[in-house]
């Protein structure tokens, strides 16, 4: 049912139709990656770095869950 061979992919990263390279991606669905992190600050720099990551890859979206000591935050970037 699941296990990396399921949830890891490896996706193409461009810019301008450029080939970077690839990155490998926790996938939740076949666009869909997503990351978890524990930050208690610089949220916002995290947030910029993923949407940049977002915009290099071919997925819609990214689903960000930071574990923040005794709070938890959902956030979805789009492309």
């Amino acid at each position: 049912m699941g296990g990396p061979e399921h949830a890891l992919e490896r996706r193409p990263m461009q810019l301008k139709g450029r080939q970077l390279g690839t990155q490998m991606f926790q996938m939740c669905s076949p666009d869909e990656a997503f990351r978890v992190t524990t930050l208690s600050q610089h949220l916002n720099a995290q947030r910029m770095s993923l949407q940049k990551l977002l915009h290099l890859s071919d997925l819609k979206a990214m689903h960000w869950i930071n574990l923040n000591r005794h709070q938890i935050e959902f956030s979805t970037l789009q492309r």
